[in-house]
């Protein structure tokens, strides 16, 4: 009997082609040695991160309603280490950004009743950034409007340069990436259709110019503080409002906003570039922003800080009622979870707080 026997150059094509495919298989198996540094992640969280969160606190944070600085420094210090399972801040941050990267850290509009406890987070994120090699002048603060972080610029003085604080209205917006929706805005001054006589001008919000071109990663700051629409002024929020232009429409009901802003915040301009996120939950102000009445700014003394920041607005929801019930306020309704729900259906991270995994860091 005849046996057909494969041609040798092909057999011996077949062969390398074996010995190349374990080859790179031993190598995709091989883990980097100590002395090579994790690559930063950025994005969306993983599954490692779902849901993770690093929770802070100290009694003597906040004395007599103002910050104590060194005691905040060395939160932050604390949580980079626990977030990031550093034994050093220098290789914690160097998990958070690379040398080179341009970093924006994003100040979220409204939410402080002073700037005793902003001020020393900020302070500590831009020393952070500069021990993993990250240099001033590509450190940056931004928010929509210039008035958001007027308040800053004195206590940052010889910190950060003034030419190094940006804001999203005067930066532009780009023509190219958009958000479409059917509700219709009416546009201001700032909005890219601002003055159009075409009958569809008002659907479309237009990405800021910072997100596209500016930055490499995006460090998000946000406060427990409450928000007239969307119940709480979290991270999904914060972002979204400030990182598209004509979003006022999306605040006449909070239907529409529960769906615009997952929708906006998952735009790859905005949640693709997010890689750190903290919540100053040092002085709560859960019942709107009322100058004069203390007690509506009940002292907690703790940081939130996580990649996940579904979970960090789910956890902040929680801990305002429950704030809120203990001054005799009613809880927020339960539209105000219905966006934090949503962007768990769109995988921008982790909402079911029984599946938390809460670290406290005492």
């Amino acid at each position: 009997m005849n046996i057909r026997r494969p041609n040798l150059k092909i057999r011996l094509l077949g062969m390398m082609i074996f010995l190349l495919c374990r080859l790179v298989a031993v190598g995709s198996d091989q883990t980097p040695s100590a002395n090579e540094v994790e690559r930063p992640v950025i994005g969306p969280p993983g599954e490692k991160d779902l849901g993770r969160i690093i929770r802070l606190e100290r009694e003597n944070a906040v004395v007599e309603f103002q910050g104590q600085s060194e005691v905040i420094k060395s939160m932050v210090q604390s949580g980079i280490l626990s977030l990031t399972k550093s034994d050093s801040l220098k290789s914690g941050w160097e998990k958070i950004a690379a040398p080179g990267e341009r970093v924006g850290v994003f100040i979220a509009p409204d939410g402080w009743s002073d700037n005793s406890t902003l001020a020393p987070i900020v302070e500590s994120l831009i020393q952070g950034l500069q021990s993993s090699g990250i240099s001033k002048d590509q450190i940056f603060l931004w928010s929509r409007n210039p008035n958001d972080l007027s308040f800053l610029k004195s206590e940052l003085q010889g910190i950060l340069d003034p030419k190094s604080f940006l804001y999203a209205v005067n930066g532009g917006y780009d023509s190219e990436q958009t958000y479409e929706s059917p509700v219709k805005g009416t546009l201001i001054w700032s909005d890219v259709e601002f003055g159009s006589e075409e009958p569809s001008a008002g659907r479309l919000s237009y990405v800021s110019k910072l997100l596209i071109n500016r930055f490499d990663r995006v460090i998000q700051v946000g406060s427990l503080a409450s928000d007239r629409v969307a119940g709480i002024r979290g991270h999904l929020y914060s972002l979204a409002y400030s990182g598209v232009d004509n979003f006022n429409r999306f605040l006449t009901h909070p239907a529409i906003l529960a769906e615009a802003v997952p929708e906006i915040y998952a735009l790859e301009p905005l949640a693709d570039k997010t890689c750190l996120f903290i919540t100053d939950a040092l002085i709560g102000s859960v019942v709107g922003n009322r100058p004069g009445k203390i007690h509506y700014h009940p002292p907690v003394s703790e940081l939130w800080i996580s990649r996940d920041p579904v979970a960090l607005d789910a956890y902040t929801l929680k801990r305002a009622n429950e704030l809120r019930e203990s001054i005799g306020f009613n809880p927020f309704p339960e539209s105000a979870g219905e966006l934090i729900y949503n962007a768990e259906l769109m995988e921008l991270g982790q909402s079911t707080i029984p599946n938390f995994r809460i670290e406290l860091v005492p």
